[in-house]
């Protein structure tokens, strides 16, 4: 049984001022509109269980660029079996998980091996120093210890084209994991270190650095400039050496170099073929550089993984392909509010872009639809879809009511057109009063 984050705090971080979520444990769907957060969350988890230090803060890293201020990601985590937690320096006592909180355990209190939690936090304060620890149930704190957060496990797809670190022999990633040899990087880096670059320099480059050791020397600089392979704080050596897969019978490319869609798909192989698999899998837009029978392959890839996963689409076809997906809406403030299966599954499958419009016009049924498709062609002056507001099939008078009530509980943009068959009395207009109190 891998972890599981039972609770996710973020304050005061990137665009989110304050949020509080209870992911799913299987597969958390996060959509929305653009520049909502989606993507903060998903790096909230990443900077959390990073595998590495390497993270440089910047002012926009601050909530409204106030760097007066610290910014906090927290985490309520049961963690796996796989996770000896006694590995570190200090002792870290777990807390007791009530359902909702984490709260001081009572030792008088009889409580399963499931109820002990650890809260894990990571800070950035007003000088940008760093710092990840683990609070102890008095709110002292011990380091949360890099050795800890790879036994953890995280692999990481972004959106940009920073995803081929886990292809690269960087430290903490999936492929240095997978080898397992810590001895490699320094192996290589005398190998290269060995080799005279000074010597494969041009004449003209070689005059260049001999005019720039003078000027050293003029400088009271240290002299003896030459050129050849280094190595400093964050830039790994291991960076050089990557996966390489034949492109044809002559030709070997490095998989960095191939497309976005292969290059997600062979991360999350390395990822998987670790002895201890991720804990944590987050994917920015998943449906990135993937054709729709990709995508369902890598979706199913994806559950088929004993991992909490934390992903972010605006693609109808990811929706529809995940049934065991828990959905989540978030709107404009930051907010994450919860689509549960149970009310909208069946929506879910029929009509995936319900949860993707601007604005979900909800109609009974298919007379509906059509009429309302009508009006609002005729008032706009053009097709609804080309406003962002879908007219969708709701597919009989008490799924429609079911449905009504997620989105507005969602905080979705939603509009609905259905008979009060007098049936369930009060259902409608508790549902109307909800939305216009």
């Amino acid at each position: 049984m891998s972890s599981k984050i039972l609770k996710l705090t973020i304050n005061k971080f990137r665009g989110i001022q304050e949020l509080k979520w209870y992911p799913s444990k299987g597969t958390n769907f996060i959509l929305g509109g653009g520049d909502t957060g989606k993507t903060t969350v998903l790096e909230a988890v990443d900077l959390l269980f990073s595998p590495s230090t390497s993270f440089n803060v910047s002012e926009t890293d601050y909530w409204m660029r106030d760097t007066a201020t610290i910014f906090a990601i927290e985490a309520v985590v049961r963690l796996g079996g796989e996770v000896d937690i006694n590995t570190l320096p200090n002792m870290a006592y777990p807390w007791h998980w009530d359902g909702k909180e984490a709260v001081v355990p009572d030792n008088n209190e009889e409580k399963g091996e499931n109820d002990e939690v650890y809260r894990v936090r990571f800070t950035a304060n007003e000088q940008q120093e760093t710092l990840w620890e683990i609070v102890q149930p008095d709110e002292s704190t011990i380091r949360f210890s890099v050795g800890l957060r790879r036994q953890i496990g995280l692999v990481s797809l972004p959106s940009d084209e920073r995803n081929d670190r886990d292809l690269r022999l960087v430290y903490g990633s999936a492929l240095d994991r997978h080898i397992g040899d810590p001895s490699l990087r320094s192996r290589i880096g005398k190998q290269v270190a060995s080799i005279n670059l000074q010597d494969e320099l041009s004449e003209e480059a070689k005059a260049a650095l001999t005019l720039l050791d003078a000027k050293f020397g003029d400088k009271a600089l240290p002299g003896g400039v030459s050129i050849g392979l280094t190595s400093s704080k964050g830039v790994s050596i291991g960076a050089l050496v990557g996966l390489l897969a034949q492109k044809n019978a002559d030709t070997q490319l490095p998989l960095s170099s191939w497309r976005v869609g292969t290059r997600r798909l062979a991360s999350l192989e390395i990822g998987a073929a670790n002895s201890n698999a991720p804990s944590f899998i987050t994917v920015d837009e998943i449906e990135r550089g993937l054709e729709p029978y990709r995508l369902r392959q890598f979706l199913a890839d994806l559950t088929g993984q004993d991992s909490q996963k934390f992903v972010t689409t605006h693609s109808p076809i990811a929706i529809a392909a995940a049934p065991e997906a828990h959905l989540w809406y978030m709107d404009s403030s930051g907010r994450l509010g919860s689509l549960p299966s149970e009310l909208v599954g069946k929506q879910q499958k029929n009509d995936p872009e319900t949860f993707l419009s601007r604005v979900a016009v909800i109609a009974e049924g298919v007379t509906e639809v059509g009429f309302l498709s009508y009006l609002l062609e005729l008032a706009l002056g053009c097709a609804p879809l080309d406003h962002g507001i879908r007219v969708c099939n709701g597919q009989g008078n008490d799924h429609t009511g079911k449905l009504l009530k997620a989105l507005d509980e969602a905080g979705l943009k939603f509009a609905g057109l259905a008979d009060n068959e007098g049936v369930k009395v009060g259902n409608w207009a508790a549902l109307k009063e909800l939305r216009f109190p």
